[in-house]
């Protein structure tokens, strides 16, 4: 029973609820005109007071953010004028301590500048006087290099010159021994092929024919000498010219074009010299005189040598005199015996003691040709003779500006001699010119 009345409760029940709900909606529909304009003047009564008060209340939130936005932006603007006040002055702070600072800056860079500038300065001259000094050294070491190799070229120069000359010596030794002849002649003259040609000799002057036939010349060196030095157009006086030998060199060397002055006191000689160019075709170079040269103008003795080269206006020895060993000759000046104002470019003196002299009586000649150069022969035995010291005879020609070298008797070459050396052989020739004459760079440029 009570499972029946539960089930029959069971259907019971969804049945009213469908009722129910039928009879909700049509009360709904029925009501619901009425219901919705009350309920929405019931809902607008009920917020009307709520929006009036939000109203207010976002007016009053307005009127304070206004407010505050004003208040905000005062503060604002005083906190950025305060804070622009304090950035300008700490700004004008800070660049007057940057500009102190600046300033102590610049002044320690100067003074570091400063400081920087004399320890490079010091250094610098430091370093400056070491390079100096090490500079100093190597250009001393350098010019002793050059000294030892200048020598060293000078005197292999010298060798080579030496031996060139030596060998072309022997070639010529070689080649005039081959071909060197000595011819009689008529009125007692030999004629034999030197050096410089053909010469005739007196047959009776046995020591220049013995040199002559076994070298070919008698002064190789002083020959060599003015080969080199005189050219074609110059001018040659040879006083003391004895055979004509030199004075032959110097025409040769002029190749037909110039003038030779000779002077040879003795006849005969004089005869044969003449002779001697003649035979070589120079005979138009050639103006020999017969006379002695000295300081003046007359007559005077010459004693005769045993050889032709040896005849001089002093006596050998006071027997000379007795004997009758000499023969009258006129005397003459070269400033007399020349033509005025003569140019002269050697001047060859072999006058056996009588060199002085001969210059005391060229003064005019000497003074127009500052340029010549003296070839003159230096002997001691002639001046002990004479009665001249070697002191002496070098003075007669410094006092008139000239300076002498010695020159080699074989090869020619220039040499400084000392006075001992100069007194210590028999005799040498010596090579004169003034300091600044030309004809040093000349007798340089014919090396």
């Amino acid at each position: 029973m009570g499972d029946v009345d539960q089930h029959a409760h069971v259907r019971r029940s969804p049945l009213l609820k469908r009722v129910a709900r039928g009879a909700a909606r049509v009360v709904y529909r029925i009501v619901l005109p009425f219901l919705r304009p009350l309920a929405f003047r019931t809902r607008r009564y009920l917020t009307q007071h709520i929006q009036d008060e939000f109203r207010r209340l976002q007016q009053e939130l307005m009127h304070e953010i206004r407010h505050s936005q004003a208040a905000g932006d005062q503060v604002l603007l005083h906190t950025s004028q305060s804070v622009q006040h304090e950035i300008l002055t700490n700004a004008q702070h800070w660049r007057d301590v940057a500009q102190a600072q600046n300033q102590q800056f610049v002044a320690g860079l100067h003074q570091a500048i400063q400081h920087s500038r004399e320890s490079l300065r010091e250094e610098l001259f430091r370093t400056l006087a070491e390079r100096n000094q090490e500079l100093q050294a190597v250009i001393e070491c350098t010019q002793s290099v050059l000294d030892i190799a200048n020598k060293s070229l000078d005197m292999a120069r010298n060798t080579i010159h030496t031996n060139d000359a030596r060998l072309e010596r022997i070639e010529n030794y070689a080649y005039a021994s081959a071909r060197r002849v000595a011819v009689h002649c008529d009125h007692g003259t030999v004629l034999i092929k030197t050096a410089v040609g053909y010469v005739l000799c007196d047959d009776a002057d046995h020591a220049v024919l013995a040199n002559l036939i076994d070298t070919g010349e008698l002064e190789p060196g002083t020959r060599l000498l003015i080969e080199r030095f005189i050219q074609p157009g110059d001018v040659f006086v040879d006083v003391g010219a004895n055979l004509g030998m030199i004075s032959l060199a110097a025409a040769h060397a002029m190749r037909g074009t110039g003038k030779i002055f000779t002077f040879e006191p003795f006849a005969p000689t004089k005869t044969l010299l003449e002779k001697t160019f003649w035979i070589n075709g120079l005979s138009a170079m050639l103006e020999s005189h017969g006379a002695a040269v000295s300081s003046r103008g007359g007559h005077a003795r010459l004693f005769l040598g045993a050889t032709s080269g040896h005849h001089s206006i002093f006596p050998f020895d006071p027997s000379a005199v007795d004997n009758g060993q000499y023969v009258d000759v006129p005397l003459v000046t070269l400033d007399g015996a020349l033509p005025p104002q003569q140019k002269v470019t050697l001047l060859k003196i072999d006058a056996e003691g009588a060199e002085i002299d001969v210059v005391n009586g060229a003064l005019n000649t000497l003074a127009n040709n500052p340029d010549m150069a003296l070839i003159v022969e230096f002997g001691a035995s002639h001046l002990r003779r004479v009665g001249h010291s070697p002191d002496q005879w070098l003075t007669a020609f410094n006092q008139r500006g000239f300076e002498y070298r010695a020159i080699h008797p074989e090869t020619g070459a220039l040499e400084d001699w000392t006075h001992e050396q100069l007194v210590s052989v028999e005799s040498i020739n010596l090579f004169f010119a003034q300091p600044n004459s030309r004809a040093w760079t000349r007798l340089e440029g014919a090396q």
